[in-house]
């Protein structure tokens, strides 16, 4: 998981600010779940950790997968109102070890939705 994180930040960062100016959202999807049979869920927050510690919005494309959209967009809702930061999640998904790629249940979603608190308390 470390590995992914560290090559998403390193993607979406502009190592060269700000001697030149990049666009403040990354436009991406479901990156690394084809071939190499990686966990949407798990990429989709991968993908927004490393937004958040490059300073950059998020657009993910979810192509046309109307069910796994609404997903991703009550588990970001939920992280925001939670007050959840970037290293709590790493700990939440550090702790839960998803990056087996036997299908899985509970999926990667609800584990993270489980583990955050109802209101604006922080994680």
């Amino acid at each position: 998981m470390a590995s992914n994180d560290l090559q998403a930040y390193c993607g979406f960062s502009d190592q060269l600010a700000p001697y030149r100016c990049l666009p403040k959202v990354v436009v991406s999807g479901n990156w690394g779940c084809g071939i190499f049979k990686g966990d949407k869920e798990l990429k989709c927050l991968i993908q927004l950790m490393a937004c958040a510690q490059a300073g950059k919005s998020l657009a993910y494309c979810t192509f046309c997968n109307e069910a796994f959209a609404a997903d991703a967009l009550e588990v970001f809702q939920r992280l925001c109102s939670s007050g959840c930061t970037v290293g709590q999640l790493w700990g939440i998904l550090s702790r839960v070890n998803p990056e087996s790629y036997a299908p899985r249940l509970p999926s990667v979603f609800q584990i993270v939705l489980a583990e955050l608190p109802d209101g604006a308390t922080g994680c």
